[in-house]
């Protein structure tokens, strides 16, 4: 009977190598290859005795180990700790189980000469994983014939069905939109001109947000694939559009903002970037008043009051009637014909995040965490809040060196 492994593979690599092997470990993570890469393991193995635990993640758990072999990775303590464990399970089966990528010619104790190896000299990023997925007896990606989709953006693609296909995972596709719509930036930045904030907001919102195809064949919402979302507090939704309204607000998703400013954090890894977004009190569109009650319930729960109703027919009308299917307007009864938009207006102040629905914030960790943060930036309106907070929180939570001090920038 096979037995069943909590990873496919394991990946085994001197941090001086990180970049090729994070190459392979997206690749694999694209395919639905459960792959134990440190990066997408720091909640799981926050607490816990690393020594302890890595010797039986190399030991036990992974069907195959693949060895980065470079004169870096023999010079490691943790690679050795690593090797050793790994070999320990070879030694005790007949089958294969580890699989040496050489990156160099080092010589490694116990890799004997004669062992079967692939090498970056004739294996690409790409090819590797490919390789990887084959030795697992899993069928390589089939991608349709070309004449069939076209490419809107490295890893996008429209099918002539009129289907939207993402073939990264969510991280990359969050990181590559921050890099076209805030080029150059590292670590924490502020924006504060109206004008640049709604177009660097409309270049990382661009169509498509929502995708019918996606390679781990797990939709999130309604069947439909969506990378980036809005957090705050335990709370948050996908974002599927953004658009101009009057005065230079914003409408994302069916949120209507009146953007203050906007922090664009780029962290060491795709996973830990992330935008903050302030936003002003408006009106309501009822009875026109600004701001909120500190008497009332909403705000003593949640530190800000907002409004919701919904647009018929260019005629604004109250969340109740959109609940009922039918408006009075104009002193007549009207039953809806077609759907109506829901809408949210922030009569108080309001913040919140924009991240990867992947990354590190959307956990109950990050969500405790921030909400404290929010709430009292709500009050308090320091910027310098922001870079504490970021610091505090990537190092206690998840052991990361934040790159807020080195480039904040005021």
């Amino acid at each position: 009977m096979e037995f069943h492994y909590d990873y496919d593979v394991t990946l085994s690599f001197a941090g001086e190598n990180r970049d090729f092997v994070s190459c392979v470990a997206k690749k694999l993570h694209a395919a639905n290859v459960k792959v134990f890469y440190d990066e997408y393991e720091q909640v799981s193995l926050w607490g816990k005795d690393l020594y302890t635990h890595l010797d039986d993640i190399y030991k036990t758990k992974a069907k195959y180990c693949v060895m980065f072999i470079s004169k870096d990775y023999k010079e490691k303590l943790w690679t050795n700790h690593e090797r050793k464990s790994a070999q320990e399970r070879a030694f005790k089966e007949n089958e294969e189980y580890i699989l040496p990528f050489r990156l160099d010619a080092t010589e490694i104790p116990g890799i004997r000469a004669t062992t079967g190896y692939l090498s970056r000299e004739k294996y690409d990023c790409q090819q590797l994983a490919d390789a990887i997925m084959k030795k697992l007896g899993m069928q390589l990606p089939s991608n349709p014939p070309a004449n069939d989709r076209s490419v809107l953006e490295p890893g996008i693609f429209l099918h002539k069905d009129g289907r939207n296909e993402i073939a990264i995972n969510m991280s990359d596709f969050f990181a590559q939109r921050l890099s076209s719509a805030f080029p150059g930036v590292r670590g924490l930045k502020w924006f504060d001109d109206s004008q640049k904030i709604s177009q660097r907001l409309k270049i990382l919102l661009r169509p498509p947000l929502i995708f019918e195809i996606h390679p781990k064949n797990r939709p999130n919402v309604q069947g439909k694939y969506s990378p980036i979302w809005w957090f705050r507090g335990g709370k948050s939704m996908p974002i599927d559009r953004i658009e101009d309204l009057s005065n230079g607000r914003l409408l994302i998703g069916k949120y209507e903002y009146d953007v203050d400013k906007i922090a664009v954090y780029v962290g060491s890894s795709d996973n830990e970037s992330f935008i903050y977004v302030k936003v002003r009190g408006e009106s309501s569109v009822f009875t026109g008043i600004t701001g909120h009650n500190n008497k009332s319930e909403s705000f003593l729960t949640s530190g800000f009051t907002r409004e919701e109703y919904a647009i018929y027919k260019n005629q604004i009308i109250t969340r109740e009637e959109f609940d009922d299917g039918a408006a009075e307007i104009e002193g007549t009864v009207i039953n809806f014909t077609e759907s109506p938009e829901l809408r949210v207006r922030c009569l108080s102040p309001f913040n919140f995040i924009i991240s990867a629905q992947t990354s590190i914030y959307n956990s109950q960790i990050s969500d405790s965490s921030f909400k404290v943060f929010l709430d009292k930036d709500l009050v308090e309106n320091n910027e310098y809040h922001l870079e504490s907070f970021i610091n505090n929180f990537l190092n206690e939570n998840f052991g990361i060196e934040s790159m807020a001090p080195d480039f904040f920038e005021d």
